[in-house]
């Protein structure tokens, strides 16, 4: 190997300060958890709260770079980049759906009976029903998660 290929980029000035956010985001939210439990419950990882809410931020810059990725690049491509773009595109497209409800409190439309009935959170999303998988991680954390 020549000098050349072992050698890794330099960090831009985007990545390092999204490190720095993230770094500090994490100090805050460890420090809250030991200090002051209750604010670090109800107000600091609460259900569409600010650290919920920035989590859409990278899920919207990689479904929007994968997609835009297989548009130029994809017939350029094989297959396998192809299905791999397509699958973390979809896959961050769907989460990202989930965190928002699917537009629900921004669009402020109704939650239709099914999910009333079969969604512990009364909400238009699939991830918290009641099922197998939900079983599975209650099962897991001993209902602590």
């Amino acid at each position: 190997m020549n000098n050349a290929q072992t050698r890794s980029t330099p960090l831009n000035i985007i990545e390092k300060a999204v490190l720095v956010i993230v770094f500090i985001l994490m100090i805050i939210g460890i420090a809250a958890a030991w200090i002051n439990k209750d604010w670090f419950l109800q107000k600091y990882v609460v259900e569409d709260g600010f650290i919920e809410d920035i989590t859409l931020i990278p899920l919207a810059v990689i479904t929007i770079t994968c997609i835009t990725y297989l548009l130029r690049f994809a017939r350029k491509k094989n297959i396998w980049f192809f299905l791999v773009y397509l699958a973390f595109a979809l896959g961050s497209f769907f989460i990202l759906g989930e965190e928002i409800s699917w537009g629900q409190r921004i669009f402020n439309f109704k939650t239709t009976a099914y999910f009333e009935e079969h969604n512990t959170q009364a909400e238009f999303q699939l991830d918290p029903n009641r099922g197998p998988l939900v079983s599975m991680k209650v099962d897991f954390c001993h209902g602590n998660c």
